[in-house]
């Protein structure tokens, strides 16, 4: 099968990036009054509710399955630098809310830093030699053996 041809680190960088997913989409439906919230701070023309927070919470959720599909099946390696934005992105939040949190002595709840921390390894596992080799072969590694 093609895909045993997959170095460990495409698959643990994957399974990180997965894992990073379904915690968002976890702790967004089990607080969806501040999933909901979060969404009408960010997009305050929508009437947000909680059907749409759900339909949100999902879409970002399929957003991130793409990119694994991209790296595990198609070895593209502009899915990489989809994967580096959105920790990056995330990275910027983490970064402002810092600045917020040191200004009123608050904390950010450990969900925030442990889906940060899943994306961040991630990308450091995407940007190994192993895949390198990966994305420049598009794929066609094979496992050797010895």
């Amino acid at each position: 099968m093609f895909l045993r041809s997959r170095p460990a680190s495409i698959w643990l960088a994957c399974l990180c990036f997965l894992a990073a997913g379904l915690w968002s989409l976890t702790e967004g439906l089990q607080n969806l009054a501040l999933a909901q919230s979060v969404f009408a701070d960010a997009y305050p023309d929508f009437a947000w509710n909680r059907d749409w927070t759900i339909v949100a919470l999902s879409a970002e959720f399929t957003i991130a399955l793409i990119p694994i599909v991209w790296i595990l099946v198609f070895a593209r390696p502009f899915a990489r630098w989809m994967v580096t934005a959105f920790g990056l992105w995330k990275l910027y939040g983490l970064v402002g809310f810092a600045f917020e949190a040191f200004r009123y002595r608050i904390w950010p709840h450990p969900s925030v830093t442990t889906e940060l921390a899943l994306v961040l390894v991630s990308l450091v596992l995407l940007f190994t030699r192993s895949a390198n080799r990966y994305f420049a072969s598009n794929g066609e590694m094979h496992v050797q053996k010895g």
